[in-house]
């Protein structure tokens, strides 16, 4: 995946080695939900349609 030596530079800062790239790998994904919900859905004949959809 990574070598051990990857750098990565940010507007945070710079981060060394590929336990600091998972480290941040986990914090991004752990406060991301994928979930989305139609606020509303238009059935015309045999169609639907989801209207604004939104990604909470």
């Amino acid at each position: 995946m990574l070598h051990e030596d990857a750098v990565l530079h940010s507007a945070a800062g710079t981060q060394l080695g590929l336990s600091a790239y998972l480290d941040t790998y986990r914090a991004m994904t752990s406060t991301f939900v994928d979930r989305m919900t139609p606020e509303e859905i238009e059935v015309d004949g045999d169609r639907i349609r989801e209207i604004n959809l939104e990604l909470l």
